[in-house]
């Protein structure tokens, strides 16, 4: 069974990024990690549930913020954060 490509989506510096494990990403733009159109100041879970939709075949996760490598992907404690829609 073939695994499901994931991205790890965090903050640094001033904005979120995305950090994609599928060699294709890789490949096309020589980096495995891209920035997102979110600034620091976007609700986490905002910005997770953006990159899941645009990203429907991947397994999306919140990484820990201001981590050039985060090595532990985690969502703990954003459930009690409001959320806009």
């Amino acid at each position: 069974m073939r695994r499901r490509p994931t991205i790890e989506v965090f903050r640094y510096e001033d904005h979120y990024l995305a950090r994609f494990s599928s060699p294709d990403v890789l490949e096309t733009f020589e980096q495995d990690t891209l920035p997102t159109a979110y600034t620091a100041d976007a609700n986490p879970l905002d910005v997770l549930r953006s990159v899941a939709r645009d990203n429907p075949r991947a397994e999306v996760i919140l990484a820990p913020s201001s981590s050039t490598r985060p090595d532990r992907p985690t969502t703990e404690g954003l459930r009690d954060q409001p959320t806009t829609n």
